[in-house]
């Protein structure tokens, strides 16, 4: 990988350790390529494996659904969205929806420190005391 003379990355990696000067004989790997032919392997093996857990009742349309959208914004700009996404759903505890009951329960239970150190107990309306 090095930069162009426009000062762009250029994302091209050279075996032969080449970092500039003449191109005689430079073999090159376009790393964007493989990357995209990964990509849209890894999503097509998804959505098969999303069909089988979906026909057997592993999965229901709803989850099905959301990795498919989330598979397409792999494509865009926001892919990082999509990465972030699947490595959740992936490697955290419960998934995506542990994540979410986790993340909801850290926000409830803040919100109960925050009235028993009685920084604002308007916003714990309906709360409780736990």
């Amino acid at each position: 990988m090095g930069y162009s003379r426009a000062g762009a990355v250029s994302l091209n990696y050279y075996s032969s350790g080449w970092t500039g000067g003449t191109k005689a004989m430079i073999k090159t790997i376009k790393i964007a390529k493989i990357a995209r032919i990964m990509g849209v392997a890894g999503f097509a093996a998804g959505e098969i494996m999303d069909g089988i857990a979906l026909y057997q009742g592993k999965i229901g349309w709803g989850k099905a659904s959301v990795n498919l959208a989330m598979g397409i914004v792999g494509f865009s700009e926001a892919a990082p969205l999509s990465v972030m996404y699947f490595g959740i759903d992936a490697f955290y505890p419960g998934g995506i929806s542990g994540f979410g009951k986790d993340l909801s329960n850290f926000r409830r239970n803040l919100k109960v420190l925050q009235c028993k150190l009685s920084i604002s107990c308007s916003m714990v309306e309906g709360l409780g005391n736990n």
